[in-house]
């Protein structure tokens, strides 16, 4: 019998050992306690059921206990010792550990379970503790041929490195000898050659350390896949985008020389018409002719700004576009813009008017894309407001110090599920306000476009019949504190 009794509570040191402890009561063996460790490994707060090889607790030595959870079971090798429980009374303390082969048996099983793998590495990373049945479909020989062992004792790793491709052996090396300096794990992929058909598959080894909780040292595990589909997946999905970059860059070639070859003549066109439309030769007899002329210079003119607007978006898309920064002064830029519109608003009865912040700050970006931003958004706004509508600009700074630029119109406006279709190129909204308007639906895309460009954004919230506001926001590294220094 024990000297001193001991408590249920004061058991609970034993919750810090890294092996699995339980009290059993000495006269029938059912469970009193069981430690974190115990526990975890159980997956529940206590076995269920609790079998002891001897049959009953013993005061010393060693036996078997199989645990019972949820259909789950565990066997143990566990030391007994006997203890004095004030509540319990004698008591076995079985102190566990996993029964020699049954760690082997533990990992082989997992081994088999994971797709497409071919070797787990063993103690000390000296050698190839296992191979599963992958290894022949993979690499075309058996194990004993893979090391020149038997498969049980596979364990030559220098023999497994003869078969790595040479380009990828250094490096598989380097990563090897980081883990045996630092004890730090690696992944690392490389190819080896298959046995039968020379073909080239390519392997992702993983590696890790752990310690190993019943004896004093380090063990090394690792496990290889086979990632060759994957490798040519990724292979082809390259050659995809490198064709698609191609395509998109004879694309552009091809609308560069094509838009030139159409700008040239359209321009003799619209040159010559506006000189008949505004008789500057002499009056046109019959004044009719003039009317047809003004028709061939708004046809024109429409032409000649479709040709710019898929030339740019052309370039945007094929990443030709290159900004060519400057420091802009946000707040005159935006009154130049509007007041070129300003004839086209007067024209439809729309007001526009500007407001500014007080001293807003420059912004560094490409003045003719800032430009073309505004341009569009502002001519959008007019040309979808009704006449009687106002148009409203603003420019500001947000609590972010982002630069913002707001075009607010009182126009027709659009549902939640026609903005996507109006930032779509082409894109165009039909219902019975829009019939009567012309475009090409390519002014929001490319302001977008443009507003990435700069590493900001474009955002859309409008509500129909009442009207669209859209928001353009700057990056804060773009905005600059003072206008007469250039940013950094």
């Amino acid at each position: 019998m024990p000297e001193g009794g001991r408590t249920l509570k004061e058991m609970q040191v034993f919750d810090l050992l890294r092996q699995p402890a339980m009290l059993l009561r000495r006269s029938d063996g059912t469970l009193i306690w069981a430690n974190d460790v115990l526990r975890r490994w159980m997956g529940s707060p206590a076995p269920s059921r609790v079998t002891l090889d001897p049959a009953k607790p013993v005061d010393h030595g060693s036996g078997h206990v199989t645990l019972e959870c949820d259909g789950r079971r565990l066997l143990l090798m566990c030391d007994f010792s006997l203890v004095e429980i004030e509540e319990e009374g004698e008591a076995t303390l079985a102190v566990g550990h996993l029964p020699p082969g049954q760690a082997e048996v533990l990992f082989r099983t997992v081994l088999e379970k994971m797709p497409r793998t071919i070797f787990l590495m063993g103690v000390r990373g000296d050698g190839l503790a296992g191979f599963d049945g992958g290894v022949q479909e993979v690499l075309g020989v058996d194990a004993e041929r893979m090391t020149g062992l038997p498969r049980d004792q596979a364990r030559d790793v220098a023999r497994w490195h003869s078969h790595v491709h040479p380009g990828d052996l250094p490096a598989y090396l380097a990563a090897q000898e980081r883990r045996r300096q630092t004890g730090a794990g690696y992944v690392v992929e490389y190819r080896i050659a298959h046995g039968q058909t020379g073909e080239m598959r390519w392997l992702r080894e993983t590696a890790w350390t752990v310690a190993n909780p019943t004896e004093d040292r380090v063990l090394l595990g690792a496990y290889v896949l086979d990632v060759t589909e994957e490798k040519h997946n990724e292979q082809r999905l390259l050659q995809a985008m490198q064709a698609s970059e191609q395509a998109n860059r004879s694309k552009a070639d091809f609308l560069a020389k094509f838009s030139h070859e159409l700008r040239t003549p359209l321009n003799a066109i619209l040159g010559f018409s506006e000189v008949i439309k505004e008789g500057l030769l002499g009056p046109v007899d019959p004044p009719k002719y003039a009317e047809y002329a003004a028709d061939i210079f708004t046809s024109g003119s429409h032409l000649l700004d479709l040709i710019n607007d898929i030339l740019e978006l052309t370039r945007l898309e094929a990443g030709a576009f290159t900004l060519q920064e400057e420091v802009i002064d946000v707040a005159d830029l935006v009154r130049t813009t509007v007041r070129s519109v300003d004839l086209f608003a007067r024209n439809r009865e729309v007001a526009i008017d500007w407001k500014f912040m007080p001293a807003l700050p420059a912004l560094l970006g490409d003045r003719r894309a800032i430009r073309q931003i505004l341009l569009n958004l502002v001519s959008n706004g007019v040309k979808f407001t009704p006449a009687g509508g106002h148009v409203r600009v603003r420019a500001g700074l947000t609590s972010d110090n982002r630069i913002a630029i707001t075009v607010t119109d009182t126009g027709i406006g659009m549902t939640e599920e026609e903005i996507p279709i109006a930032l779509r190129e082409f894109g165009q909204v039909k219902n019975r306000h829009t019939q009567s308007l012309q475009g090409t639906g390519l002014g929001l895309p490319i302001a977008k476009a443009l507003a990435e460009q700069h590493g900001g954004s474009l955002s859309i919230d409008s509500i129909p019949g009442r009207g669209t506001t859209v928001t353009v926001r700057m990056p804060p590294e773009r905005t600059c504190p003072v206008l007469a220094n250039p940013c950094s």
